[in-house]
């Protein structure tokens, strides 16, 4: 966390030396090749984690991560669901199956994994944030402001919130508010394509066209800047 990557690796493989498999120190230099990018790596320690503890919860919720992050849907839904078979009231796991749920359309299926979730977790913010998001796939907009609101009231930075308070104010029509959540948004996110997509949106909504072709022509000169930094 304080960004000494040396001499967390470092302590990590003293752990692992300690116990070799033992799965935080593998999770946490998992998590360490990561930060480099380095996929292969990351999901070759998992893997080999996993066959000597193929039922540790930390270890199945990391690898569902990873094959998500990847784009394995499916492989993550069978692991959440192996973590749900060992752990019934693992709530990161019920959670985070129901926003691969949501992506599926599956949406009965996203809404018994939430409610099974707020039965043990009630009304905390993961649980109001999966909620707020399965209604406003649902397009239940006004519940899914409601949800939204009472996230940002708790937790005014909260990252995925003001993304979803933004797509839920623009499907309400209210495109100044949208779009002052967007930027918010967008101050540490400035890459993401779907919160710069509903910014245009809004600023077409508004009636202000100009200031939108303004807004794509700077996004479209910083792919460009970007593309040939990577070239070069």
């Amino acid at each position: 966390e304080l960004g000494k990557h040396d001499e967390a690796r470092t302590a990590f493989d003293a752990a692992r030396k300690a116990s070799a498999d033992y799965p935080g120190a593998t999770i946490g230099l998992a998590r360490l090749v990561l930060m480099n990018r380095d996929t292969a790596t990351a999901t070759q320690l998992i893997e080999q984690a996993a066959k000597a503890h193929p039922d540790d919860v930390s270890l199945l919720l990391f690898q569902a991560g990873l094959q998500r992050a990847q784009g394995n849907v499916q492989g993550a839904l069978g692991l959440y669901g192996k973590v749900i078979s060992v752990k019934p009231g693992d709530v990161n796991a019920r959670l985070a199956r129901a926003e691969v749920e949501i992506g599926l359309n599956k949406l009965a299926d996203a809404k018994a994994d939430i409610e099974a979730a707020r039965k043990t977790a009630l009304n905390t913010l993961p649980v109001l944030q999966a909620q707020a998001h399965l209604d406003y796939v649902e397009k239940k907009y006004s519940a899914a402001r409601d949800g939204v609101q009472q996230i940002l009231r708790a937790a005014p930075e909260h990252k995925p919130s003001l993304l979803l308070a933004g797509a839920t104010e623009l499907a309400l029509g209210s495109s100044q508010q949208a779009e002052q959540y967007l930027k918010k948004y967008t101050e540490e996110d400035s890459d993401n394509r779907f919160a710069n997509k509903l910014i245009v949106n809004a600023g077409l909504l508004d009636g202000q066209a100009d200031r939108a072709v303004s807004f794509v022509d700077a996004a479209l000169k910083k792919l460009k800047s970007e593309k040939a930094i990577v070239d070069e």
